[in-house]
């Protein structure tokens, strides 16, 4: 048996068009250069099941919620991608961010990963 897992938790500055770019994204190393590009937080899960909840969110360090998503995972999924964010990074400038995501089934957390970015 081989657990869900997340594959990949990455920042960029676009909005990713498939699970291969989002692998590819390099890491941003803990800080993230604003400007008025947007800020993304894009995840590649695998092993996902029919009924499972999928949950992305990102914060500020304060814990003022900025954008969030929940998919209902409507059939077996070998990979998927999924990504949240805003279009205008520079009003968080000087601003420490969380990207979380995590997976429920069955009513229990399966998994939790968070990365921090410090937006620049």
């Amino acid at each position: 048996y081989v657990p869900p897992q997340v594959l990949r938790a990455v920042y960029s500055d676009y909005f990713p068009r498939s699970a291969q770019e989002v692998l590819q994204l390099p890491e941003v190393g803990g800080e993230f250069t604003s400007g008025h590009r947007p800020v993304v937080f894009s995840v590649v899960t695998a092993l996902l099941q029919k009924g499972d909840l999928l949950t992305l969110e990102l914060k500020t360090a304060g814990g003022i919620l900025l954008a969030e998503k929940t998919v209902h995972v409507t059939k077996d999924t070998a990979q998927r991608y999924d990504y949240i964010g805003r279009k205008d990074s520079s009003e968080y400038a000087d601003t420490p961010l969380e990207g979380r995501v995590f997976l429920r089934r069955d009513h229990a957390q399966v998994f939790e990963h968070k990365v921090r970015v410090l937006v620049q």
